[in-house]
């Protein structure tokens, strides 16, 4: 009876789910259909001990997400590599994940696939993963530690502010702070380039990010006013390239990604979505309903899909972009939280209670 009973749920939170992405959307330009591959609940009993490694070999792509009170993995098909309760403070990549409190004696990173646990004994902080390395970021906010496979201790960095943003790309850590200044380490923790923003009344970092071959930086930087910023590869250095004044400040963590295989940048504005064609030198604006909430960074055949809310209302706005500034797609879901992924071109979504998957194509 019970099993009837979450089969029936299921199938109207489906049908709830499906009836506000294609009934209550906007108009999609004809060529542009999204169809749903499968949808599945994420509260699910006994998917915390589902080993991964009993699933078939061709479903090796692993994303990671967090919804509501869960966090794990799951493939392109909708399958869990594990799917359990968030009981502590959780960090995820695609390849690496820990779950740990803030005073342990020692944090467990773990493979996706569970083939090996990384001891980080005595840390001085929190893990942070990026290009497929592990890193832990002082308690104080203030250093960085390069960690190997054998939690050893590689090199650390001791940085002059509070840091307020961080990516690692191309054997490269970019270090952003609350002093308005980044700074580029290379694969031995040494400080190969630095960079003050300014042009801003409060000098703070609320976004940086590296393209994949680490030849170009993205920033948001400042308060009052506040600068979105371009650097570029130029010999031994970087130079800015291009910059623009936003219209209003974040005090907080913004969305900022390269793109469409590095050859644009999404970032987040006020009520709007920045996008920069780095080939064209060119910048648009394209306004939005609420703040953005998600975001999934590949970007490639001409689209990008997005989440978007209003603060207290519990619903979420689905929007597809099709670059650089057309809006295709606009639909509403509702839950506590949401999530977004892409991986090619199956668009992956969900709430606190559902994980679903639409492949978009052109017609």
């Amino acid at each position: 009876m019970a099993e009837k009973k979450r089969k029936k749920w299921l199938i109207l939170s489906f049908v709830v789910f499906i009836v506000y992405l294609f009934v209550a959307s906007s108009p999609i330009p004809e060529e542009t259909v999204l169809i749903n591959r499968w949808i599945v609940a994420t509260p699910q009993t006994g998917s915390e001990n589902q080993d991964p490694k009993v699933l078939p070999p061709s479903t090796r792509t692993w994303i990671p997400f967090k919804a509501a009170d869960r966090f794990g993995y799951f493939d392109t098909e909708g399958r869990f590599a594990f799917n359990r309760p968030i009981e502590n403070y959780v960090s995820l990549s695609p390849t690496l994940w820990a779950e740990y409190g803030s005073q342990d004696d020692q944090i467990d990173v773990h493979t996706v696939n569970d083939d090996g646990i990384i001891h980080l004994k005595n840390p001085q902080g929190y893990p942070f993963f990026g290009d497929n390395k592990i890193f832990v970021v002082g308690r104080e906010q203030n250093s960085i530690e390069s960690v190997d496979t054998s939690g050893k201790i590689l090199w650390k960095y001791d940085y002059n502010a509070p840091i307020t943003a961080l990516d690692g790309e191309a054997d490269l850590v970019l270090i952003g702070g609350l002093n308005g200044t980044i700074e580029v380490l290379d694969n031995q923790g040494k400080s190969i380039f630095s960079f003050e923003a300014g042009g801003s009344r409060i000098p703070v970092i609320t976004g940086a990010r590296l393209s994949r071959d680490g030849k170009k930086i993205a920033l948001i930087s400042g308060i009052d006013r506040q600068r979105f910023i371009l650097l570029e590869r130029s010999g031994p250095t970087y130079k800015v390239s291009y910059h623009e004044y936003l219209d209003q400040g974040f005090r907080r963590p913004v969305f900022l990604a390269f793109i469409d295989r590095g050859r644009k940048i999404a970032f987040e504005r006020e009520r709007a979505l920045g996008i920069f064609d780095i080939n064209r030198r060119k910048s648009y604006t394209i306004p939005l309903e609420g703040s953005i909430v998600g975001m999934e960074e590949e970007g490639t055949s001409d689209r990008l899909f997005l989440l978007t809310a209003e603060e207290t209302d519990g619903r979420f706005n689905l929007i597809g972009i099709g670059l650089p500034d057309t809006l295709i797609l606009k639909s509403q879901f509702s839950g506590s939280t949401a999530f977004i992924d892409r991986r090619g071109n199956r668009l992956f979504l969900g709430n606190d209670k559902l994980l679903a998957a639409f492949d978009f194509m052109q017609r």
